[in-house]
């Protein structure tokens, strides 16, 4: 197998289609430095899969299409196809030919193909894998990798012995079987997670499906009744409505009667009304008439009075204008006066401004002339300034270099002492190593037993951990249940405090006023402030009878206060017990019945804490005579017996008294009250106190929690998982450090040498720097001269400029002096100008002012006698006008009187109509609230069928018409009521109840169980992976191991072939036990040296010694071709000589391509291929003879 063919196109300087053949043996190119050789190697790269730039010697993809030259364009696209001749299989492929391709183009997209066919860069790099071939593989080996596979850096190293010894395969799976393995384990606790969270869902959703049936059976029992009751309801308003019908009929005819009767009374008030409609605008233009005339008095009057001010104003306003034209033709006078003063000024001023013009015209010529003197001298002082700079530039330049000489003369002095001092110590040192090394021998053994004692701790700490996460589990699902718990208890308190706050079972009245806000404190019923013993309850309910819905007020205050908000707000009556009208002592007591308990002694005052006393009296006025027994029979028995007065009650609620009336049977309304606010704010204690029980559970457990986690964190089992880490560290590295010094003893001896050699070189770099210094203070004592005649020219330029300079200035002086008088004279002369100006226009004004007033006065006499015509004609028709006044007043007094007699029977007829009108409104609203009874039972109806249709999905009058829902025989109305509150109550106190809790379990059951599969098959998938990557593991390590030795081995040889006899190297794993992850260490030591450090070889030795390695390699695992790019640079030609025979004795199986300068590496070749670049830019390939080639390479050091 080997390379046969190589084109490129666009690829770094390749611009055009160029093609390469190669055959077995050996191919040498050669070329000047910088013609483009080593791009070759870099295509060959570039198209097996590298995607390292850094190794492409680029800084990014792009820069390998050619970017362009002098003559040529830049191309959009890189192209490189590599032909292999598989002749021996070693490619995994069907072809004996196989043909690799790539393109980048310049917008990033990229191309790979093999024989033609697009594929993927993944399929290229399996298809190399393991072969040695591959990108980063040891077939292609460059001059500055020789450092690289010999630094301390082992990763390099490392990868050619992997791919060697073919375990890169295994790697790769070992690395994907890892990503496998963390996403399982990630997919597992996610799983475990989902698991537990579901299983706790479906234990919830088990008791929850026991609710909901428990639910579903009280809801029936519930629609059942409640339907029974609706129908009954349903029919009652029936026979409501119906009556209530016959009455609006009957309101209605009298209505209609009344209405009848009123339209004749209002048709007779109508005629009245037309009456005084006309007498009353008669009136009303008899006054309009009478009111018009006396406004046109008015008006004749206030016309005289304006005539009379207007004369006056104009007389005033004439003489005022008289007195201004006066006053006008003085100021004519001094104006015209000032105006020929003002011309006088301006004609002076005139020659001045000119004479100041001519002084500044000669003053600028002069201060120009200055001017441009002082400029050439200026310019002439620069140009000797540039000249010193120049000097000083050159003499500072000088000094620095002998500066830096003698920087470095010290420099290195200081070095050489330093050097001494190394050596000294370095001597020293080498004791203290050997201690070191017994050191870090005791340091690994007790690092070794720190192991073992952390893990022993860590094991135990797992073990700790894991009893106390189950503890914690326990304790957080306890929580769960008492939370869920607390939920559903302060739900039903919710539930029984708003029944209770509400007053829902007592009357409109009760709600109503504990909604309102007729007094200061909370309103409070009886059966609110009584409480007992549940044995004791339906006898105390029995005993208060209807007083249970009674409210309790203090005082006759508070009770008014009560009934007039009823009564303003029309919500009916409620019955008050006042605590002041309640007197101190009672009618005397009747003697106790034997064997029977006092209902007096068994009530407390409920939740009054410190207000129990004032209700003591009440207690005692409602069951000072009431006694408890346990039967009806043996209360009959007792109160046969009892004074007058006495009731003896069963606790089943029946009584009797000692007059002999019996009170028994089924419930009654007062009972259920009474009963029912007593039982249920029973219940609201109970609740309250299982509440509290419950909230201190909770704290318990959540202090136990907290304890439970707290432990957790004391144990901290990843602490100690760290801790192991640590100490497994601390071992690694105790062992790496007693490695370490053993070559630092090596280096020590090494260093010893290193400086000696080093002393030497300073004191031959001291004699040389000492003759620089001696010709560089020469020529910097000949510079110093130089500059000093330049300074003395530069002084007397700078005096004369200063000179010319003060000449100037003075030249500028004189000219801003004659710009300041002709700035002055011109300000003058502009100044008199508008003077004259301004005077001209003042007198031009005070003559329009004085012809506008004359016209003034002119109107002004007119005015004066059209007011005196007007005052003549007013005083001429005032006298009439009284008279026409008493004639209109007369007029309007006759009116007034017609108008108050037909008013006056009107109100006669408006009462009578009034009558009408009450008896009308009296029956309209008698009918109105038939009408509102009707509309609220109508409503009534509605709802309740629209109820009964939302709620039970049933047509209530169609459900009554066919009797489906009528209650059966037998049926207690008051009874049902009863059961129906204590249902909703049960349902209430149920909380949320989910109905499809039943239907959620089996589903949520059915993903539990799925789940658990799942996380079964999880967990055994986890398990395979481990034992998959122990597998790849034990497997991989085999196999490097045993490729290792056999590099070793062959390495040794070769190391031996090229160094003599006397040379010893080795290859030393760092940790055996780990071969995989350990660095691989290289070991050389030339014949005739002592130091076996490969960082103090010489370049050349160094790159023999990578050839020994790569040769090594070769033994063990051929590869099909090689690429050396110019790895005999640092080589002689005696060890050139020892490296192509070692090429030649692998060239039977490998195909080497070398890239050379070296005239006996050519000599070697079987083909030569020359690299030029005759076109600047632009790489060609041309054939080659030897002499050819040797002549190319000697211009190429003679240009180098």
């Amino acid at each position: 197998m080997y390379l046969s063919k190589l084109e490129l196109h666009g690829f770094k300087s390749f611009a055009d289609r160029t093609v390469l053949h190669f055959d077995a043996g050996i191919t040498a190119i050669v070329g000047p430095n910088g013609c483009g050789k080593s791009n070759i190697v870099d295509a060959v790269r570039w198209v097996i899969g590298e995607q390292r730039t850094r190794i492409l010697r680029s800084d990014k993809m792009e820069n390998v299409i050619f970017n362009g030259a002098s003559k040529r364009k830049p191309l959009g696209m890189s192209e490189v196809l590599l032909t292999i001749e598989n002749n021996r299989d070693i490619l995994p492929a069907r072809y004996d030919e196989v043909q690799l391709g790539r393109r980048l183009y310049r917008s990033g997209d990229s191309e790979y193909a093999m024989n033609g066919v697009t594929c993927r860069l993944r399929d290229i790099m399996d298809l190399f894998m393991d072969t040695g071939m591959g990108a980063g593989a040891y077939s292609v080996i460059e001059l500055k990798m020789i450092d690289e596979i010999l630094s301390e850096n082992t990763d390099d190293r490392r990868r050619l012995f992997e791919e060697a010894a073919g375990i890169t395969k295994y790697k790769v799976r070992r690395r994907q079987t890892l990503g496998r393995l963390d996403a399982t384990r990630k997919d597992l606790e996610r799983i475990r997670d989902l698991t537990d969270e579901i299983a706790k869902q479906v234990r919830s959703l088990k008791r929850q499906a026991g609710q909901a049936e428990r639910y579903k059976k009280a809801r029936n029992r519930l629609r059942e009744l409640e339907l029974a009751l609706a129908g009954i309801e349903y029919a009652r308003l029936a026979e409501e409505q119906s009556k209530l019908s016959n009455e609006t009929t009957g309101l209605n005819e009298q209505t209609t009667h009344a209405t009848k009767q009123e339209t004749d009374q209002a048709d007779a008030l109508n005629a009245l009304r037309e009456k005084l409609l006309a007498c009353e605008k008669r009136l009303d233009a008899e006054r309009a008439d009478l009111y018009g005339y006396i406004d046109k008095r008015r008006e004749l009057e206030t016309e005289r009075r304006l005539a009379e001010g207007r004369l006056e104003s104009a007389h005033d306003e004439r003489q005022r204008m008289q007195e201004e034209q006066e006053t006008a033709a003085m100021r004519r006078v001094d104006m015209t006066q000032e105006i020929a003063e003002v011309e006088k000024a301006l004609k002076e001023a005139e020659p001045a401004l000119h004479e100041a013009e001519k002084r500044l015209t000669a003053a600028e010529r002069g201060r120009d002339t200055r001017r441009a003197a002082s400029e050439e001298k200026q310019q002439a002082l620069l140009q000797l300034r540039a000249e010193e700079r120049a000097h000083e530039e050159e003499h500072a330049s000088q000094r620095r270099q002998l500066d830096k000489i003698v920087g470095q003369r010290d420099l290195v002095q200081k070095n050489m002492a330093n050097a001494e001092t190394e050596r000294c110590e370095a001597e020293a040192s080498l004791a203290e190593l050997r201690a070191l090394a017994a050191d870090t021998e005791t340091l690994r053994s007790r690092a070794a037993a720190a192991v073992d004692q952390t893990r022993i701790a860590f094991e135990q700490a797992a073990r700790e951990e894991a009893h106390i996460r189950e503890c914690l589990d326990e304790a957080l699902d306890r929580l769960h249940r008492l939370e869920r718990e607390r939920e559903a208890l302060e739900a039903s308190a919710r539930l029984l405090e708003s029944m209770l706050t509400s007053y829902e079972d007592c009357s409109g009245a009760v709600q109503y006023l504990a909604t309102s806000e007729w007094s200061g404190g909370d309103l409070n019923t009886v059966a609110d402030l009584f409480a007992c013993k549940d044995a004791d309850r339906v006898a105390l309910a029995a005993a208060l009878g209807p007083f249970a819905g009674c409210i309790v007020v203090d005082s006759d205050h508070e009770a008014r206060a009560a009934i007039e908000q009823l009564r303003r707000n029309g919500q009916g009556r409620a019955t008050f017990i006042v605590l002041d009208r309640i007197p101190d002592t009672m009618a005397s007591e009747s003697p106790r019945p034997e064997q029977a308990a006092s209902l007096e002694e068994c009530v407390r005052i409920a939740d009054r804490k410190g207000d129990s006393g004032k209700y003591a009296r009440l207690v005692r006025l409602l069951l000072h005579d009431a006694y408890v027994v346990d039967t009806l029979d043996e209360a009959e028995r007792l109160a046969s017996r009892a004074a007058r007065g006495v009731r003896v009650f069963a606790r089943t609620g029946e009584w009797v008294d000692a007059q002999g009336v019996l009170h028994a049977g089924s419930k009654e309304e007062g009972d259920t009250l009474a009963s029912g606010r007593l039982e249920r704010r029973e219940q609201l204690e109970t609740t309250r106190r299982r509440l509290r029980a419950i909230r201190s559970d909770i704290e318990a457990a959540e202090g136990t929690i907290d304890k439970h986690r707290t432990e957790m964190a004391a144990i901290s089992c990843e602490a100690c998982r760290e801790r192991l880490a640590e100490a497994e560290r601390d071992l690694a590295k105790a062992e790496r450090e007693a490695t370490q010094a053993v070559f630092n003893l090596e280096a020590a001896e090494h260093r010893q040498e290193a400086l000696t050699n080093k002393f030497e070189e300073a004191q031959a770099f001291l004699e040389e720097t000492g003759r620089e210094s001696k010709r560089l203070s020469e020529d910097l004592a000949q510079a110093a001269g130089n500059l000093n005649g330049v300074q003395s020219r530069l002084v007397e330029a700078e005096t004369a400029f200063q000179a010319a300079e003060t000449e100037s200035r003075v030249a500028a002086g004189v000219y801003n002096d004659a710009s300041l008088d002709a700035l002055k004279a011109r300000n003058r002369y502009e100044n008199l100008r508008r003077d004259l100006d301004r005077a001209r226009g003042r007198l031009q004004e005070l003559h329009d002012r004085t012809k506008a007033r004359a016209l003034r006065i002119d109107e002004l006499d007119r005015k004066l006698q059209q007011a005196g015509s007007r005052l003549e004609e007013l005083a001429t028709e005032w006298p009439g006008m009284e008279e026409q006044k008493a004639v209109l007043q007369e007029a309007v007094n006759r009116s007034e009187g017609d108008l108050q007699a037909i008013r006056k029977d009107m109100g006669t007829l408006e009462g009578a109509l009034q009558g009408l009108r009450d008896r009308r409104e009296q029956l309209i609203h008698q009918e109105h609230q038939r009408e509102l009874r009707l509309t609220e039972i109508r409503t009534r109806t509605e709802a309740l069928v629209d109820q009964v249709f939302v709620d039970f999905a049933v047509s209530l009058p169609e459900a009554v018409a066919e009797a489906s829902i009528l209650a059966p025989e037998g049926f207690e109305e008051e009874a049902a009521r009863e059961e129906v509150s204590a249902l909703r109550l049960r349902i209430q106190a149920m909380g949320s109840v989910n109905e499809l809790a039943l239907e959620t379990w089996e589903e949520e059951k059915k993903r539990l169980e799925f789940l658990t599969q799942q996380q079964q098959d999880l967990e055994e998938a986890e398990k395979t992976l481990l034992e998959t990557i122990d597998e790849i593991n034990a497997t991989a390590s085999e196999r490097f191991l045993k490729t290792f030795e056999g590099i070793r081995h062959h390495f040794r040889q070769t190391f031996q072939d090229l160094f003599g006899e006397e040379a010893v190297a080795d290859l030393v794993l760092e940790d055996p036990a780990h071969p995989l992850e350990t660095p691989i260490r290289i070991r050389a030591r030339p014949g005739g040296k002592t130091s076996s450090t490969t960082s103090l070889l010489s370049g050349g030795e160094k790159a023999l010694t990578a050839i020994a390695l790569l040769f090594g390699i070769y033994l063990v695992k051929p590869s099909p071709f090689c690429i050396l790019d110019e790895v005999d640079a640092p080589l002689d030609d005696k060890n050139v000589q020892r490296f192509m025979r070692m090429i030649r004795r692998f060239a039977e199986h490998t195909q080497f391509v070398l890239v050379t300068h070296n005239k006996l590496t050519m000599e070697a070749a079987d083909r030569l291929y020359g690299v030029t670049m005759q076109e600047p830019g632009v790489s060609r390939i041309v054939g080659v003879q030897f002499d050819e080639a040797v002549r190319i390479v000697e211009r190429a050091s003679r240009a180098a």
